[in-house]
């Protein structure tokens, strides 16, 4: 039985050793972590690995050298011998798991929650609302509605305000780590600090990414984030603050934080709806053989209402019915006003 014990410990030390060696291999494998969270969530997984990595390779250990050591040989079946526990062995095993236990849940439990949170207060607001299958996201304190991509400043405390207005999303940015839900009717907060400056171009990490199943499009529910310097920040709010006081630069922005081009091309090109090319003006063909002109009150009632009638060709129930509840008045007379720009030339 000591011989047992002495091959069996002889193992655990082979396998644990060989296992912490190539955990640098797996930690260098990590993606870009461009936020202090995400410091603290990386630590906090390799410290994990560290100590649970013993405990692993024991149970591996035993149950490898048991299968080996005490399988029926020969054929022979006969009751196997008597086994009897070591209450040493057992309390030692509840001490050591036990104390890992309480320690994790100490650090990195209560301590990373606690940088997690760090300080309220916020150098930059931004309220983000999911909807299917896009996000809206504005700064209000710099007038900024629609826009298309996450900007934020390196080394400064960011608040995201979080919801809903349909089902459940899920708010995550992998190279911040961090998540939080996208809840209907309540407002939930996520706070970052970026640290480093870098743009989903150079990363594909750094985008917005919903993690919770939400319907046919879920997948493409994406945006992508950019952490510039505070001089170039300020530059973006200034430009985009002069775009808040035209309706077609406001109905394009619109348009594109709705996700409105990944069915309806600009171009003239042919996708799941119809193109806004050369649309306002134009004779519209129905599944029923009627046509109509597309004037506004035909683009206001197809945006609020999609499926009164099926354009020929085009499928029907695709488009969201919500936009009628969803988007405010001003904002339905600004994609009208974009619609109308593309055309008839």
């Amino acid at each position: 039985m000591r011989r047992d014990f002495i091959n069996a410990g002889i193992l655990w030390f082979v396998l644990t050793l060989a296992a912490e060696l190539l955990l640098p291999v797996l930690f260098g494998m990590f993606p870009l972590a461009a936020s202090e969270e995400a410091a603290v969530s990386d630590e906090s997984f390799r410290l994990l690995m560290i100590l649970g990595t013993p405990v692993f390779t024991f149970v591996v250990a035993v149950l490898i050298y048991s299968v080996i050591n005490f399988r029926a040989r020969d054929g022979a079946l006969e009751n196997g011998a008597p086994i009897r526990s070591n209450d040493r062995v057992a309390g030692l095993w509840l001490l050591v798991t036990g104390g890992l236990c309480v320690t994790v849940i100490v650090h990195p439990g209560l301590t990373g929650l606690a940088k997690f949170q760090g300080d309220r207060n916020a150098d930059v607001v931004v309220k983000v609302t999911g909807r299917q299958w896009t996000w809206d996201l504005s700064y209000p304190e710099y007038n900024i509605t629609g826009a298309t991509e996450v900007v934020l400043p390196v080394n400064k405390r960011v608040k995201f305000e979080i919801t809903s207005t349909d089902v459940l999303h899920s708010f995550w940015i992998p190279a911040f780590r961090n998540k939080m839900d996208a809840v209907p009717g309540l407002v939930t907060t996520m706070f970052v600090t970026p640290d480093k400056v870098a743009s989903f171009a150079e990363d594909y990490n750094l985008r917005v990414q919903c993690t919770e199943i939400c319907g046919l499009r879920h997948a493409a529910m994406s945006v992508p984030v950019r952490v510039v310097t505070l001089s170039e920040f300020e530059k973006w709010t200034q430009e985009k603050s002069i775009l808040a006081d035209n309706p077609v630069a406001r109905g394009e922005t619109l348009a594109r934080s709705q996700a409105c081009m990944a069915c309806h091309s600009t171009d003239g090109s042919t996708l799941v709806g119809p193109t806004w090319r050369n649309l306002y003006g134009s004779p519209v063909v129905f599944e029923d053989g009627t046509t109509q002109t597309a004037d506004e009150a035909f683009l206001l009632q197809f945006i609020t209402d999609p499926d009164f009638k099926i354009i020929k060709g085009f499928p029907k129930g695709v488009m969201p019915q919500s936009f009628g509840k969803t988007l405010t008045a001003d904002q339905l007379d600004d994609l009208i006003a974009y619609i109308k720009t593309l055309g008839p030339d």
